[in-house]
């Protein structure tokens, strides 16, 4: 059967990345402490998405020989499709908002 179960984005920070896709709007299901988490789920139709820390997700890729964890980009990309321009230019809008600000705790 040709489907994607679930994605994992290794992330330095599952915190911070957690509240950023709250900001957007995600609603999430935390395994472990909050201030702490083991694995974060996005509750989404379809494909599962996870946030999961970088240096474990290494080890899962192989646990004897993790691959090397580099600065730029990690090989990962998302997309995000919409019904109208409208709600592309929303989307746009809300995401330039949250990266041009500091973020706040």
């Amino acid at each position: 059967m040709n489907r994607l179960n679930i994605i994992t984005l290794g992330t330095k920070d599952i915190v911070k990345s957690h509240k950023f896709f709250k900001q957007l709007g995600f609603d999430t299901s935390i395994r472990g402490a909050e201030s702490n988490p083991d694995i974060i789920f996005f509750r989404n139709e379809g494909t599962r998405i996870a946030l999961y820390p970088l240096e474990k997700l290494a080890l899962d890729v192989n646990e004897h020989n993790p691959p090397e964890i580099v600065r730029g980009f990690s090989g990962i990309t998302l997309a995000y499709n919409v019904s109208t321009a409208g709600v592309f230019y929303h989307v746009c809008n809300l995401l330039y908002q949250l990266l041009r600000r500091p973020y706040q705790s």
